[in-house]
């Protein structure tokens, strides 16, 4: 080959990996290990909301005949209803969090899929390890989410645990706020170490690969 067949050459396959190969690396995880459209998670939760609204009437109709059948006051009447939705909603809560959470699990594992075969691209190796460094890829956000969910979960529990105290406005301003904790220094290292080492070897590799065709090239 000619020098000009060689560079061109050359300048078309880092084309390839810095331009096409990140876009490919998306497809080809979503073919892989495809995530259920949002409308089915919705739907699951519509189904999951109007079973427990079916549940609490039930239960609260049937309590209504005991009650009065019974002659019960109206504070046992509140208070046995409190006893019997609180539960319930807990319940609930934590069952559309799981509907929620199994969601983004899939994408989550989607994603990183497509991050690794991403790293087969010098672009997407250098880019993954700038925001791991910077604290805003994508390990971020799940790690932002997982804590919100979290912090929710704990909130509503603390919020509805108590039947007999009701959920004021100056209780939920007792319960703590939410504070996000970043990504530890440690960590987004240990994150950026893998892309680090795959641009690496990719540069490596295409010097070696740059030097043997040299030496095989002959000048005459």
């Amino acid at each position: 080959a000619t020098p000009s067949q060689s560079i061109f050459v050359a300048l078309g396959v880092w084309g390839l990996l810095t331009i096409l190969v990140p876009q490919i690396a998306v497809a080809a995880a979503d073919a892989i290990d495809p995530v259920p459209a949002i409308k089915s998670v919705e739907k699951n939760m519509r189904i999951a909301n109007n079973e427990h609204l079916m549940s609490v009437r039930n239960a609260n109709k049937a309590m209504t005949e005991t009650a009065k059948a019974e002659g019960w006051q109206f504070e046992r009447v509140r208070q046995e209803r409190r006893n019997n939705e609180y539960p319930k909603e807990i319940t609930h809560r934590h069952r559309i969090i799981g509907l929620e959470r199994e969601y983004w699990q899939k994408v989550r594992r989607q994603e990183h899929l497509g991050r690794n075969l991403a790293l087969l691209s010098p672009y997407g190796s250098i880019n993954q390890s700038l925001i791991a460094l910077a604290d805003t890829g994508p390990e971020s956000q799940w790690h932002f989410i997982e804590q919100a969910y979290d912090y929710g979960t704990w909130y509503f529990d603390e919020l509805v645990k108590d039947p007999a105290t009701s959920a004021s406005q100056e209780r939920a301003e007792a319960l703590a706020d939410f504070t996000y904790e970043p990504l530890a220094v440690g960590r987004r290292i240990e994150l950026a170490t893998v892309p680090m080492a795959s641009l690496l070897i990719m540069n490596v590799l295409l010097i070696v690969i740059g030097i043997i065709a040299f030496n095989r090239y002959d000048v005459r």
